[in-house]
């Protein structure tokens, strides 16, 4: 009998539960973009609104149609919702990934340190990008992850790789900070070293092949501009460097920046040449915020644990959303680029430098797209002339490195590991150190 009076109100159940959904949506969105981003990126919660109001008006709209039109249209919203749910689950359990017989078994840093017994003391790194917006605590934003630990980077063609980071958690022989630095690498996954032995990134390649110079490698994973800035003004002159190497990435950094303006503690970077965290100072006590950041999450790795974080990601359509992201990520215009702000931002870091007597040089690093896609306009795509014009008109050296040596091969996916849409392979880093040097004369 009450399945008989379910059915029987299913419209109007089916409708309580839409107005429900969508006003949820459009709450958390405004939670979220007004509290925990405080404001500075309401563009990127546009989306949410918009699809929050459609499921609203639709709901609200549906009431003028008969009760069969109406349920039709109820039931074809919940399939929709149960496919979604169904990709969704695959995707946050890799189910792609298994039936893929070329992937490596351990994808997931925190599962390759659990299935090996002599990885019990590595850490995975904690990236600063994963704290925005407010750092650790609303108190410190870090510019790297855990000192002097053995640390579980990433894995593409190379297998696991895992470094032990330095003194202040960067990606360095720890004796570098006792030597002259020649020069000072900033940037974000591609010059922290993804996912390459340390040897083998661009600083492990300038040390090696320019051997009587010293190279300070101050990159991070997921490093936009903001936090490159943080970078240098924290720890780009510990010790003395005669040059400043700022890495631009194409294929991210002004979508980076959009999210990294919400943070109140990286903004002030920008507007205040004065202003510091004295992070060279705090080292022992971030690194003990890390180590409770690295216990939870080993936990939540662990059954039943690691199921809440999973059914979250589930419900939220985590994954899916993040393919949209990437593909949206493509399609990004000139007028999308913040170039006002990201000229600002270079302005202040070429001036610290120069402040402290370093020379400032702009490396311009491609995506794969660039060259997987044979009808790409190159000085068109992803903005590429306005962003080098608009380094020169500053004054800021640009060396190019995807005409320098990407375009110069005659196969530039050779550079990829597996010839896939990826970080760098070791032959890549290798042709930069290797033009660098040829450049800058590091010899």
């Amino acid at each position: 009998m009450k399945w008989i009076n379910v059915m029987k109100n299913f419209n109007f159940i089916m409708s309580v539960l839409f107005l429900i959904f969508g006003l949820i949506m459009a709450s958390l969105a405004f939670y979220k973009s007004e509290f925990i981003h405080q404001g500075q990126i309401r563009s990127h919660f546009f989306n949410y609104y918009i699809f929050s109001f459609f499921v609203i008006i639709l709901v609200i709209s549906l009431q003028i149609f008969t009760k069969k039109i109406r349920t039709n249209i109820f039931l074809i919203l919940i399939s929709c919702s149960i496919g979604f749910t169904f990709f969704e689950t695959l995707l946050e359990f890799k189910v792609d990934k298994l039936l893929l017989s070329d992937v490596k078994a351990f994808k997931n840093p925190y599962s390759h340190i659990l299935k090996n017994e002599n990885k019990k003391d590595h850490i995975p790194r904690i990236l600063p990008g994963s704290l925005l917006p407010n750092g650790l605590d609303d108190v410190y934003f870090p510019a790297s992850s855990i000192s002097l630990k053995n640390t579980v980077m990433c894995e593409e063609s190379s297998g696991m790789i895992s470094y032990l980071s330095d003194r202040y958690g960067f990606n360095n022989d720890d004796i570098i900070w006792d030597k002259e630095i020649t020069a000072t690498l900033i940037g974000d996954s591609f010059v922290h070293g993804d996912c390459v032995s340390r040897e083998k990134t661009i600083s492990g390649n300038l040390n090696h092949l320019a051997n009587k110079y010293f190279f300070l490698n101050l990159g991070m994973g997921g490093n936009g501009p903001l936090l490159k800035l943080l970078s240098l003004r924290e720890f780009g002159f510990v010790r003395k460097t005669k040059n400043i190497l700022w890495f631009y990435f194409e294929g991210n950094d002004f979508i980076e920046l959009e999210f990294e303006s919400s943070s109140r503690i990286l903004s002030s970077y920008l507007y205040d040449a004065k202003f510091t965290q004295n992070l060279s100072s705090k080292t022992q006590n971030l690194d003990k915020k890390f180590l409770t950041i690295h216990n939870k999450i080993m936990k939540n790795q662990k059954f039943p644990n690691f199921l809440l974080p999973r059914l979250k990601n589930i419900l939220v359509l985590k994954n899916i959303r993040g393919l949209l992201s990437r593909l949206s990520a493509q399609d990004l215009k000139e007028g999308n680029f913040n170039i006002d702000k990201y000229e600002k931002i270079l302005i202040k870091a070429k001036e610290f430098s120069l402040i402290n007597k370093a020379n400032f040089y702009f490396i311009y690093l491609p995506t794969f797209e660039r060259f997987s896609d044979s009808q790409l306009i190159h000085d068109e795509f992803l903005n590429k002339r306005v962003v080098i014009n608009t380094m020169k008109a500053n004054d800021i050296k640009v060396i190019d490195i995807s005409n320098l040596v990407f375009e110069t091969s005659q196969d530039p996916l050779e550079f990829f590991p597996d010839r896939k849409n990826g970080h760098y392979n070791e032959k890549g880093y290798r042709e930069i150190a290797k033009k660098l040097i040829e450049i800058l004369k590091f010899n």
